[in-house]
């Protein structure tokens, strides 16, 4: 069982392993990625302040997003050929607190640094706050914040989305 345990991880594909790196700096290194194969196969999030391993309905809506964006993030990552496509993101931070939206932005920050452009889309002037804060401390991130409103010549009340679009680096 010891062995079993010790070599299961390492046996994974690549592409458990980028999820597992990617959540872990999305909650700056608060929770840790499981995958359980039996009976049913499922993630898990170890949370390693107190050990405890909780299942993905155990989770606050924050955490779970920022799990599943690292899963899917791996996966993209495991399955392009060719050029890094542009990554969409649409109201991501919806659920975060200041701390965990503070943790997705800087991993959404570092995804660009590795090359890829990202795209997020908000009808929520906080969350636009949120990035361009961040952003205004990382002058070496390309990156502009258009309103679709203004773009589209309407009222900005008639739809106040907004697009962050972050450049690779």
């Amino acid at each position: 069982e010891f062995v079993r345990r010790q070599t299961r991880d390492r046996d994974r594909p690549k592409v458990f392993h980028r999820a597992r790196e990617l959540f872990a700096r999305m909650t700056r290194g608060r929770y840790l990625l499981h995958f359980v194969d039996l009976p049913h196969p499922a993630f898990r999030a170890e949370d390693t302040t107190t050990k405890v391993i909780h299942e993905l309905d155990e989770l606050s809506s924050a955490t779970r997003v920022q799990l599943l964006m690292a899963v899917r993030m791996a996966f993209v990552e495991e399955m392009e050929q060719g050029p890094k496509l542009p990554l969409i993101l649409d109201e991501t931070l919806g659920n975060s607190d200041e701390y965990r939206a503070e943790a997705i932005i800087r991993a959404v920050c570092e995804i660009c640094r590795d090359g890829r452009q990202v795209f997020y889309f908000t009808a929520q002037h906080d969350e636009v706050g949120k990035w361009r804060r961040l952003l205004a401390d990382r002058p070496d991130l390309p990156h502009q914040v258009i309103s679709l409103a203004e773009a589209r010549q309407l009222p900005e009340f008639d739809e106040p989305s907004v697009l962050v679009d972050l450049q690779p680096t």
